[in-house]
């Protein structure tokens, strides 16, 4: 059999497993995306308010404060891919061996654990898309509701945020929001009518971003489990003869 038809095989037999490792895919895929989705669309933003610089300080101001709130995420995406593809290695311990007995390749083995996951994530990433084409207005609610947290968590940025608003919002513009949690809301989508433009956006890019680091961590911790069973079940071998 070919190295793709014996992970088309093995994803097949595994649908147990798959459920909790696809489900834990969507729950990672999600946390990120709503991090990334602030980002877009604090650039969309930007080039909407270029002629207004009140709203341009207001975005200017909050994207400070956001960037300090998310430094540690690519580290947390990091560790939360490392620990959802360990675990799948550890299940697998005594099918690899099995497979070293019977003379099977170490190196091709790799290469079916790996395709057997990206196919894994592949479904994870369009059950998510899925979600988002169904669902957009909780997303869009969920975006902008982390916006409000990111300011509420962070009195310094809440003061400023409201000074700001108060002081050059109610003299240069005649609007009439009773916080700064409803200028938000303004801000967030409800300028124009391409909220799906940065929802997909932000999508795509989580994609990119998730099957990168995905594919790398995975190859690295596949071959050092593999190669390194291997190795052990090797020099067992030799200490019989």
């Amino acid at each position: 059999m070919t190295t793709l038809r014996i992970a088309w095989a093995s994803f097949k037999y595994h649908k147990r497993y798959h459920f909790f490792f696809i489900l834990s895919l969507i729950l990672i895929f999600t946390f990120f995306f709503f991090i990334q989705a602030v980002y877009f669309s604090l650039d969309f933003m930007e080039e909407q308010l270029q002629s207004q610089p009140f709203f341009t300080k207001l975005v200017n101001l909050f994207a400070q404060g956001y960037q300090n709130f998310t430094q540690k995420a690519p580290l947390l995406l990091f560790f939360s891919l490392f620990l959802l593809i360990a675990s799948k290695e550890w299940t697998r311990k005594k099918e690899y061996l099995i497979w070293l007995n019977n003379g099977g390749q170490p190196w091709r083995l790799v290469a079916i654990q790996l395709l057997e996951s990206t196919f894994l994530l592949i479904l994870a990433a369009l059950s998510f898309l899925f979600l988002l084409v169904v669902f957009s207005p909780f997303f869009k609610s969920g975006i902008m509701r982390l916006c409000q947290i990111v300011i509420n968590q962070n009195p310094t940025l809440n003061n400023e945020f409201n000074l700001l608003f108060q002081t050059e919002g109610a003299n240069q513009l005649n609007l009439h929001f009773a916080s700064s949690n409803q200028m938000i809301e303004h801000l967030f989508f409800a300028l124009s009518n391409q909220g799906e433009q940065v929802l997909f956006k932000a999508y795509f890019s989580t994609f990119l971003w998730l099957i990168k680091l995905f594919i790398l961590l995975h190859t690295i911790i596949t071959s050092f489990n593999i190669l390194g069973r291997n190795f052990n079940w090797k020099n067992k071998n030799r200490l019989k003869l």
